[in-house]
């Protein structure tokens, strides 16, 4: 087996669970974002007039919203209804829903970019052959697959898959591919693409052998040996379907287009303005009621750069859902009772990155050091409004292989005294000095690395903050064999825990930025990468956690736990593993209530 070389850019690495609900972030563009709605019988036109009343109307009740935040603190204050089960009433069809995530970029093609900007708006109209369950039914914890393109399969052998296509799965009525079916030609010539070395995401296919069409409707696929994540992998959100007379029309590749797919939405962008997702009327996925799939009509991403604005904008329901800091919370449960809140867990932790190859961390008793000096309850308590949890970045094969809080809890626990001995054993009795990157991502990163910074020294570890531009910060840390010096701190993306360890831990891992070369975990690695049976590959991923806790390549600081507002005519929230970042397939569930719109816009 060869080790994932998952060459992921920025945008996986900003995001939190819900990333495509709250926001997400591109090559070049903030982690932060917010969700809209509008009428529903808006044009395209009116839309772009609407997104600049929005930023004219923002900017001056962004600076009332902070004075807004103290008073609010000394107000009653009220708890918000929970938002209704995505499956607890029948949908609604048709209405607008706006929402603002990283803004639309040009000349990309999906194998040659993981930025959100690409895979959040254009990527919207393309689909994966299968797709991970959706709904407030689900476990979060894991990744379940269902159909899509691919809508029943078959395993004849443990390395042997044939897929079965939907019948009704058809391209976009648009040039070149005019609403033709699709076809195992297309899904053969799409996985050969993704697989290819020009692909950034030939990793989730290091394991095929060869995929070859049976007939129009069905193909097989032949891995070199069994992959336990073959099917979530399947589905992840990068491995989009694309069409061959699509890539020929395009000379060769989809940088310029044409935008075409077979997914839910007819997307249409316009660069740092908006993106415009129509529901593709040929669109084959319906729900037990029998009605198509996405609910909506349309879609809006409106682009509000300012945080503050985009808050301002949902106060004055402009858009639809927004990611509450702490003290815009207190705002809205003084003063806005109506709107629903949401508490969600983000799988995407929060890191110390290494350079495990340099001393002085290539010492493991250093490294434990480091850990046993930050006080990462006080970190969530003070800077994060208590809310927090332990976890490394990757969503488990099921909810048992997790390491339990307690067992994160017992060994984050603050001892300067076993820190300063630990130090003294590996030749530091006086303590030493480094350094640790940053990119200022947010307030909140920032601060949470002066304190840390603050913690180390009670135990002698002088730390100087090097605060990076994204730019070069992604370029020397989130990278393979990362070029920063000391430690480097920022959030890492939620993946199926195959890939991510692939990715992170194995010493020919794409994305091993800490120089991690560790031989025993390399065959724990491939060892679970190929076990199909779920008991014992969940005890694999238990004593892998605990390996990685013990050596302490990486820290875990936090996961984050966030509010997440919506105004009360937004329906149908619903969730998946890792919030099926990068696919976006989240909004499909959603619904507008008219009656409780007309009710609430009064």
């Amino acid at each position: 087996m060869k080790p994932y070389k998952l060459l992921l850019a920025a945008g996986v690495l900003l995001l939190s669970m819900f990333v495509v609900a709250c926001g997400g972030s591109d090559d070049d563009s903030s982690s932060s974002s917010t969700a809209a709605s509008s009428s529903s019988t808006s044009s395209a036109a009116a839309t772009s007039s609407s997104s600049s009343t929005t930023a004219e109307e923002t900017k001056s009740e962004a600076t009332e919203a902070k004075a807004e935040a103290s008073e609010a603190a000394s107000s009653d204050t009220s708890t918000a209804a929970a938002p209704s089960s995505a499956s607890s009433a029948k949908p609604k069809e048709g209405g607008v829903y706006k929402f603002q995530t990283t803004s639309p970029r040009i000349g990309q093609d999906p194998i040659n970019t993981t930025g959100t900007g690409y895979f959040y708006n254009w990527g919207q109209g393309l689909s994966t052959l299968l797709r991970y369950k959706i709904g407030q039914e689900y476990a979060v914890e894991a990744y379940e697959v269902q159909a899509d393109l691919v809508n029943k399969w078959e395993q004849p052998a443990a390395n042997e898959y044939i897929m079965h296509i939907d019948p009704a799965a058809k391209w976009h009525n648009v040039a070149p591919t005019n609403g033709r079916s699709f076809t195992a030609d297309d899904a053969v010539f799409s996985i050969k693409r993704l697989a290819s070395q020009d692909s950034r995401h030939s990793g989730y296919w290091m394991d095929l052998k060869s995929v070859e069409k049976i007939d129009d409707s069905s193909f097989k696929v032949t891995l070199t040996a069994p992959a336990a994540d073959f099917l979530a992998l399947t589905a992840f959100g990068f491995n989009k379907m694309m069409a061959p007379d699509a890539v020929e029309a395009g000379g060769g590749n989809l940088q310029n287009g044409p935008q075409v797919g077979t997914g839910e939405w007819l997307v249409d962008c316009e660069v740092d303005v908006q993106c415009i997702y129509k529901k593709n009327p040929t669109a084959h996925l319906k729900n037990e009621h029998g009605q198509t799939i996405p609910y909506l009509d349309e879609m809006r991403n409106v682009i509000i750069p300012d945080v503050q604005a985009r808050f301002a904008a949902f106060r004055s329901q402009l858009i639809d859902q927004h990611t509450l800091t702490p003290e815009q919370k207190m705002v809205i449960d003084a003063k806005y009772p109506q709107v629903d809140i949401l508490k969600a867990k983000s799988y995407s932790g929060r890191m110390i990155h290494f350079r495990n190859d340099q001393p002085p961390f290539d010492d493991k008793r250093v490294r434990r050091a480091v850990s046993k000096a930050i006080d990462r309850q006080e970190i969530i308590d003070v800077l994060n409004d208590g809310k927090g949890f332990f976890s490394y970045s990757m969503v488990q094969p099921n909810e048992n292989a997790y390491l339990s809080q307690e067992r994160f809890a017992k060994e984050y626990v603050q001892d300067i005294a076993e820190c300063k001995s630990l130090l003294a054993e590996a030749g530091y009795p006086d303590g030493l000095s480094t350094m640790i990157w940053i990119a200022n991502y947010s307030e909140n990163y920032v601060a949470t690395v002066e304190l840390v910074q603050q913690q180390l020294l009670e135990c002698g570890i002088e730390v100087e903050l090097y605060i990076h531009d994204r730019a070069t910060y992604l370029a020397s840390v989130f990278t393979r064999h990362g070029t920063f010096e000391g430690m480097a701190y920022g959030p890492q993306g939620t993946f199926t825990a195959d890939a991510w360890l692939n990715a992170y831990y194995h010493s020919d891992g794409g994305r091993n930025s800490g120089h991690v070369n560790d031989p025993e975990l390399d065959k724990m690695i491939v060892a679970q990468h190929q076990e199909l049976d779920v008991d014992v590959r969940t005890k694999m991923m238990l004593d892998i956690q605990e390996y990685l806790l013990d050596q302490n390549y990486q820290l875990v600081i936090m996961g984050a736990v966030s509010d997440y507002a919506y105004w009360p005519w937004i329906q149908g929230q619903a969730f998946s593993a890792g919030s099926d970042y990068p696919g976006g397939r989240i909004y499909q569930y959603f619904w507008v209530d008219p009656d409780k719109e007309a009710e609430f816009r009064k």
